[in-house]
C-alpha cells in the first residue's frame, strides 16, 4: 500500500479516536506529525513544481549582483536571496528543501498547538491540500502560508498591525500573492456583526456569479496582461466545497454565538471574519479558478482552526462536522493525487499505487515520472 494511503488512514484513525475521547490523543498526534514531517523533509522529485525549482536553484547565481540581473525566472527577490544564501552555504537543492520544509512544519506545529483544539481533525483536514499540494509542490506559497499560520496570524489577532504589515511586506518578497494578507487588517478593523459578515459574504458570491456571466475576465484581459486572465472555467467542485463548508462553519458559529452578538475582540469571531473574507474574495474571483486558488487559499487555511474549535464548542454539530470532514477530505485526497499523476505524467501509476519517493530511493522518480525532460540533468539521480 502507498505510504500516502497509510498516513491518510492513520490520520483518519486519529480523528475517530479524538472524537470519541473528546480530546486530542497526544502520542498519536505527535507520532502522526513526526511522520508527516519526515515525509516532508526527505521527499525527492515529487510535486508539480519540484523540477522547475530544482532547475532554478541550479542556475541561480551566487552573488547579489548576479541574482539582481538573473533573467531565467520571474521569482521575487526574497526567494532569489534565499537560493543564493543556500548555495553559498554549499547546500544542494535537496538540502534547501530539507531545511525550509523543517521550518514550515515547525510553524505548522505552532499553529496547531495554539489555535486547534481538535488537532487530529485539523491535521486530517490539512493533509489533502495544504500539505500534499502546497507544502509538497508550491514552495514559495508554502513558505508564506507557514509564516502566516505560525507567526503572522498571532500578530493579526492581537492587533499588532505594524509588525504584521512589515511581516506581510517581507513575505511579498518571497511571493507577491502575500499582499492579499493586508486585506484582513482592514476587514478586522471594521466593526461588523455576525449577520452582516454573513450578508457581505453572500453578496460577494452573488457578484462573482454576475462577473462570470458577463465574462469579466475577457474585459479585464483587454487592459491587464495577467497570465490565465482569459480563462473562464468555474470549478463546480471548488464552488460546492467552499459554499458547503462556509454554510457548515456559519451554522457552527451561529450555535457558538447563541443569539448574542459576539465581541469584536473574540479571537474565534476574528478567525471567522478572516475565513469569511477568503470566501468573499473567492466569490469575487470564482470566474478564474487558478487566480482565485493562488490568491485566496492562504486566507482559507484558517478554517482548520475554525472547524476544530467549533466542533469542540458546538456540541450539536459534532457528528455533522465529523461526517462532512471525512467525506470532504476523502474526495479531495483522491482528486488531488489523480491530478499529481496527470501533471507529472506518471507511468504505470494510479491512485492506488501512487509512490512516495525520498532521497533514499530517488532513482525511482526517473522511472515513474514522464515529465523529467530538460530537468533530468539537474536532478542528482546518480
Amino acid at each position: 500500500m502507498s505510504l500516502y494511503h497509510i498516513v491518510f488512514l492513520l490520520l483518519l484513525f486519529g480523528v475517530l479516536v479524538e472524537f470519541y475521547m473528546k480530546r486530542t490523543p497526544k502520542f498519536l498526534f505527535a507520532a502522526s506529525f513526526l511522520l508527516l514531517s519526515a515525509m516532508m523533509v526527505l521527499r525527492f522529485g515529487q510535486g508539480t513544481d519540484y523540477y522547475a525549482y530544482s532547475l532554478m536553484y541550479s542556475t541561480m547565481p551566487r552573488s547579489l549582483a548576479g541574482i539582481m540581473t538573473y533573467t531565467r525566472t520571474k521569482a521575487e527577490i526574497g526567494w532569489r536571496v534565499l537560493f543564493m544564501l543556500s548555495k553559498n552555504m554549499g547546500l544542494s537543492f535537496a538540502g534547501f528543501v530539507f531545511i525550509t520544509s523543517a521550518m514550515e512544519m515547525l510553524l505548522l506545529w505552532r499553529f496547531l498547538r495554539r489555535y486547534c483544539e481538535n488537532r487530529m481533525l485539523a491535521l486530517f483536514l490539512g493533509y489533502h491540500t495544504l500539505y500534499l499540494t502546497y507544502f509538497f509542490s508550491a514552495l514559495r506559497q508554502a513558505m508564506v502560508m507557514a509564516i502566516f499560520l505560525g507567526i503572522l496570524l498571532e500578530w493579526l489577532l492581537d492587533g499588532k498591525w505594524v509588525r504584521y504589515c512589515i511581516g506581510v511586506l517581507l513575505c511579498s518578497t518571497i511571493h507577491t500573492v502575500s499582499i492579499i494578507l493586508l486585506v484582513p487588517v482592514i476587514f478586522l478593523a471594521i466593526d461588523l456583526s455576525f449577520s452582516r459578515v454573513v450578508c457581505i459574504t453572500a453578496i460577494g458570491f452573488a457578484l462573482g456569479i454576475v462577473f462570470s456571466l458577463v465574462d469579466i475576465n475577457r474585459l479585464l484581459a483587454r487592459f491587464l496582461s495577467i497570465t490565465y486572465l482569459e480563462e473562464n472555467n468555474i470549478s463546480l467542485i471548488a464552488l460546492l466545497e467552499r459554499s458547503c463548508t462556509y454554510i457548515l462553519v456559519t451554522y457552527m458559529m451561529y450555535i457558538y454565538v447563541d443569539g448574542i452578538e459576539p465581541d469584536q475582540n473574540d479571537k474565534i469571531f476574528k478567525i471567522y471574519k478572516i475565513y469569511s473574507l477568503s470566501v468573499i474574495l473567492y466569490g469575487l474571483l470564482m470566474w478564474s479558478p487558478l487566480i482565485s486558488s493562488r490568491t485566496v487559499y492562504i486566507l482559507k487555511t484558517v478554517e482548520l482552526a475554525l472547524i476544530s474549535l467549533c466542533i469542540v464548542k458546538c456540541k450539536k454539530a459534532r457528528v455533522i462536522v465529523l461526517i462532512y470532514s471525512i467525506l470532504l477530505s476523502s474526495m479531495f485526497y483522491v482528486k488531488n493525487i489523480s491530478s499529481y499523476i496527470a501533471q507529472g505524467s506518471y507511468v504505470d501509476t494510479s491512485v492506488r499505487n501512487y509512490p512516495y519517493v525520498s532521497i533514499f530511493n530517488r532513482d525511482l522518480i526517473a522511472q515513474k515520472r514522464g515529465d523529467t525532460g530538460e530537468y533530468i540533468e539537474w536532478l542528482e539521480l546518480k
